[in-house]
């Protein structure tokens, strides 16, 4: 049994993993805006307040505040992914997943005339497990990964 509660305390606050370093961060240099993109979540999610409709709303919300463009999702050729999975069919607690990661065209080295289509370049990660009336919780921690995001962007891109 103190096993058991020393393993629900461990994951009881989230445990990120990121790619959000001088390297990830380049990738980010004059770019001039991104399209947002929230995965779908599962009904039982949804059915307990957590819906991508409001994490559309926050995402974008964060990055006109901070005057970084939301562009179409047909005219962009960088988009902020954001997916949150969880798995539902616990009795307890649901563990998930929350992944913010830029995906945009990107040429090869070897060859620039090839381009890779949506090509991933910066990403932070977020785990942990909470109880099903808690994931609504959850959409402050998309909101800080995105925060991580504006944070990157405006520190390749300081304004004159």
């Amino acid at each position: 049994m103190r096993l058991y509660i020393a393993v629900l305390l461990l994951f009881a606050t989230p445990i990120g993993r990121a790619a959000d370093d001088e390297i990830t961060r380049r990738s980010l240099r004059g770019l001039k805006g991104v399209a947002v993109l929230v995965e779908s979540l599962k009904p039982e999610v949804e059915a307990n307040g957590l819906t991508r409709v409001a994490i559309q709303t926050d995402v974008e919300l964060k990055l006109r505040q901070t005057g970084i463009p939301v562009l179409d999702l047909g005219n962009a050729n960088a988009v902020l992914d954001v997916a949150v999975s969880v798995i539902t069919h616990l009795d307890t607690l649901w563990p998930y997943v929350i992944e913010v990661q830029l995906l945009q065209d990107a040429a090869l080295v070897r060859d620039p005339s090839i381009v890779a289509p949506f090509a991933r370049s910066w990403h932070v990660t977020v785990f942990g497990y909470v109880g099903k009336d808690g994931i609504r919780g959850r959409r402050d921690d998309v909101k800080d990964q995105v925060d991580q995001f504006i944070n990157a962007y405006l520190a390749a891109n300081p304004k004159k």
